[in-house]
């Protein structure tokens, strides 16, 4: 035990301040995020937005407040944040540039929860394929055909595609 006292020794009695500090700010912000996750997922509730759409917003604010709260104590600690900011920078576009098409594809799927420009229990045609949609997820949207085959198609298809919805003049008259 007096061995490991004596690696802590030299060091600066202002760095266990300053981790203290980092501590506290580390848990606020752990607190904070859960108070930010909840009040996204009560406010788009509120909104009436699609469940998944719901789940992908509170997990970003979530990790975004854990992340800032991680920066924030890193600071705290004397950590040089501008290196530390290019390499998570330089990380972040090299793994962006690798999974372009799948972010791509939950932008689409984020938008069309969002922005609904079509219901389940609409027919639709598109991209060569008709059906009724089941389900819109956050990558896809699953449509059955009158085969009865279920037909998956990525929202990034359905974002950039024509979409021929049949029977929309019907379904509002009786609305």
């Amino acid at each position: 035990m007096d061995q490991l006292f004596s690696l802590w020794g030299p060091i600066s009695p202002l760095f266990w301040v300053r981790a203290v500090w980092a501590i506290v700010i580390l848990l606020v912000m752990v607190w904070a995020a859960g108070v930010g996750r909840r009040g996204a997922r009560e406010a788009l509730q509120r909104a009436q937005a699609h469940p998944n759409a719901i789940l992908f917003v509170a997990r970003v604010t979530h990790l975004g407040l854990l992340a800032l709260g991680i920066l924030f104590a890193l600071a705290v600690l004397g950590i040089d944040l501008p290196a530390l900011t290019a390499f998570v920078g330089l990380t972040t576009i090299a793994i962006s540039l690798s999974v372009q098409d799948i972010a791509r594809g939950l932008i689409a799927g984020l938008y069309l929860l969002i922005e609904r420009p079509f219901d389940v229990g609409d027919e639709v045609k598109v991209d060569g394929q008709q059906g009724i949609i089941e389900d819109v997820r956050i990558r896809t949207t699953l449509l059955r055909n009158a085969a009865g085959d279920r037909v998956i198609v990525p929202n990034l298809v359905m974002l950039t595609s024509t979409i021929v919805q049949k029977n929309t003049a019907q379904k509002n008259a009786e609305a």
